[in-house]
């Protein structure tokens, strides 16, 4: 990197010259010194691409996440650059913002082999701290803030922090843990355990956010800050993105003597990259050839794709709530849940920082004004979303990846507060549907919980190379009874990591486990990003559970949206061979081969979308459809889920919903199931006593069972009911 000499001398003026020019031709990002002050470190005016490098191509983003493949973060062009780094391991460029604009000469459009963020071999410098040892913040550093200070800047610094450091964790064997609630103690004991990831390692508690600030304070100057324009609270988002990249830390610009902004500026943390002002929805989109799409918000998304998203993981992508929660004049920050950085889903960003996830924040809703932008065109966002999700597709060469994230239901974009004209779940399957039409398998994020603290931790808890789902029964002995009807439960939702984190602990607690049996619905793809929870769940099983894929299969998708047939606007080739594809390692994995519940949106479910599913789950499989109560497609039975039986602790009416649920959608079958949200072992037992006691007084003549998902499917095959297809 080149620093600029204090010196004032002719010659030396000569050689600083040569040396930017030098460094632009070959590469190497060439920023001036920001001064000590806040004040001249950080202007309002927005800094423009500076001298660029970086790799598109093999010299890849080092110090990922131990386990995973880092070809995932190379760009589709063969070129690769060189950042310099310190001697210390730290990012070289000790240069800040002098709030200038410097010269753009980055290449525009998709294609770009050059980044302007300089360095794609960015790691956390960690001299300072201490080997074999795990520093853990207390919820009260975050959620009692200094005054002037939000919460949510906090979150975000700290979070941000969190996955550079969590990412070489297991080189470096230094760990930053937030300490958010009792969860983070059950799931921090697993790993601290004889053989655990974190066995041996000492604890460091940081009480206060300036004992943080003493304890990091060489990382945050190493790091330095890119501030986000609370003007455009996408650029949020854009700062993520880019700190995963280059190790900037997300900052919301605020001048305001008490701000974070400038408590890190007097700390020494420096500018590097300012997004204030940058985008003005006008003209051409700075530093691009793209002309502007009259939308700031979409405009910056553009921007971070056209000059950072060539280097970001092909895995996964992240749909995360942008700033518009956190910006206390911003009209979303009215909403209840957006007055907290969880609400906000600030905790997952330590994850998805530490795997270089694109982030972003977009209404799948095309036929309205995104209430976050109520000046864009209609369809500006579904626009942008489209063009994202294609580049996320076409660096994956068509291969599922992963979206993890939820359209933000609670704060934006829905009838939830007003915010929209469309109901919550409408708005899911829509986005859903979207993103299976790119080959993305959702890990479902939605609240409550909306996200989950220290998964750049979790990743790095080792799974096996596969599991025992000990109680599957490969021959049932049990005939069928026509004077039986036969029933399960289906305990959901567990399609994000989130929800798994929270209840897990909760439910293999209970009193009232073992007693009756429980097919469980874990989406096996979670494993990716809490596999300590897969290992802690398979090593304690009981004789009464039952292990299944939830949502959709190994990732929430909407099948109908797999195939050009049944979904006209899907643009790329049918994905069904891709789903099969990515499904198939994780049932096998897991030893699954049953899907819990096939969320198909408002799609019919038919023998294509059977004839897939019975490539990875040929035991059988629910959904969502009531126009086929139960279907036999080639000897596989598929049967319709009664979706909710209410919320637990409402006995008698979810009793009664059930039996009515039989006596009409079932009607003239001896099969029912139940799909439950979160209840207990102790909640089901209660309810299957008094739904027993109801179905009995209203058909005493009738026996009602409630038997494994094994039996389940055996007893249908035995009655030979339902309509075969083939």
């Amino acid at each position: 990197m080149v620093e600029h000499s204090m010196k004032k001398s002719k010659i030396a003026a000569w050689v600083l010259t040569f040396a930017m020019l030098l460094a632009t031709a070959t590469g190497c990002k060439g920023n001036g010194t920001g001064s000590s002050s806040t004040g001249s470190m950080v202007s309002g005016e927005a800094t423009s691409d500076s001298a660029l490098s970086g790799s598109e191509g093999e010299d890849v983003l080092s110090g990922i996440a131990s386990g995973l493949d880092t070809s995932d973060l190379s760009g589709s062009n063969g070129t690769s650059g060189t950042g310099t780094a310190s001697g210390t391991g730290s990012k070289g460029n000790s240069a800040g913002n002098s709030g200038n604009p410097t010269t753009d000469t980055s290449s525009s459009g998709g294609g770009s082999n050059v980044s302007p963020s300089g360095d794609t071999t960015y790691k956390v410098n960690v001299s300072g701290l201490t080997k074999k040892t795990v520093y853990i913040v207390e919820r009260a550093v975050i959620t009692n803030p200094p005054k002037g200070i939000m919460e949510h800047d906090i979150a975000r610094l700290i979070c941000s922090l969190q996955g550079l450091i969590n990412r070489d964790m297991t080189k470096n064997q230094i760990a930053l843990y937030i300490q958010y609630d009792d969860t983070d103690t059950f799931w921090y004991n697993q790993m601290a355990a004889s053989g655990g990831v974190l066995n041996g390692y000492s604890k460091v508690t940081i009480s206060s956010f300036t004992k943080f600030l003493d304890t990091f304070k060489t990382q945050l100057q190493s790091c330095g800050m890119i501030l986000w324009d609370p003007n455009v609270p996408a650029t949020a988002n854009v700062a993520a993105t880019i700190c995963g990249l280059d190790g900037y830390l997300p900052v919301k610009y605020d001048t305001d003597d008490n701000s974070l902004m400038t408590k890190l500026g007097d700390l020494g943390v420096k500018s590097k990259l300012s997004l204030k002002g940058k985008f003005t929805g006008k003209g051409v989109i700075s530093g691009t050839k793209i002309a502007s799409t009259g939308s700031t918000k979409c405009d910056a998304y553009l921007w971070a794709m056209d000059k950072y998203m060539n280097r970001t993981s092909k895995k996964m992508i992240a749909y995360m709530p942008d700033g518009a929660g956190c910006v206390t004049t911003n009209p979303i920050y009215s909403d209840s849940d957006a007055k907290s950085a969880f609400g906000n889903n600030i905790y997952d960003h330590d994850y998805l920082i530490a795997n270089a996830c694109f982030f972003f924040d977009l209404s799948p809703v095309g036929t309205e004004v995104p209430c976050d932008d109520k000046t864009q065109q209609v369809g500006t966002d579904l626009k942008t979303l489209r063009k994202i999700l294609q580049k996320q597709y076409d660096r994956n060469s068509g291969k599922f990846s992963q979206v993890i994230g939820f359209p933000p239901w609670w704060i934006k974009y829905t009838t939830h507060n007003g915010w929209g004209s469309l109901p919550g779940t409408t708005v899911e399957w829509m986005f859903t549907d979207i993103a299976t039409q790119y080959n993305l398998a959702k890990e479902a994020d939605a609240a409550q919980p909306c996200c989950m603290t220290n998964a750049s931790v979790y990743q790095h808890v080792s799974l096996k190379s596969s599991y025992k789902n000990t109680n599957k029964k490969t021959t049932v002995t049990e005939r069928f009874d026509s004077n039986t009807v036969y029933l399960l439960y289906y305990m959901g939702d567990y399609d994000s990591s989130a929800w798994l984190k929270k209840w897990v602990p909760t439910l293999w607690a209970d009193s009232g486990k073992g007693k009756m049996p429980m097919m469980w619905s874990f989406n096996p793809n979670l494993s990716d990003r809490l596999p300590v929870a897969f290992n802690y769940v398979y090593s304690n099983m009981d004789s009464m559970d039952y292990f299944v894929s939830g949502d959709s299969g190994p990732g929430y998708i909407i099948p109908g949206g797999l195939y050009q047939s049944l979904c006209p606007d899907r643009p790329n080739p049918d994905g069904a061979n891709a789903w099969v594809t990515y499904s198939k390692p994780y049932m096998t994995k897991f030893d699954m081969d049953i899907v819990g519940f096939i969320i198909n949106g408002n799609y019919k479910m038919n023998t294509t979308i059977m004839k897939t599913y019975n490539q990875f789950a040929p035991v059988g499989s629910f959904h969502n459809d009531s126009s086929k109560p139960l279907t036999i497609a080639n000897g596989t039975p598929y049967v319709y889920l009664k979706n909710g039986v209410g919320n637990p602790g409402g006995y008698q009416e979810s009793a009664e919903g059930m039996y009515s649920y039989l006596k009409t959608n079932m009607k003239g079958l001896n099969f029912g199931a139940f799909r439950t949200i979160c209840w207990t072992p102790s909640q089901i037992n209660q309810l299957s006593e008094t739904f027993l006691a109801y179905a009995k007084k209203q058909d005493p003549n009738t026996t009602y069972k409630f038997v494994d998902p094994y039996t389940y499917f055996a007893m249908i095959r035995q009655s030979g009911q339902g309509t075969k297809v083939s």
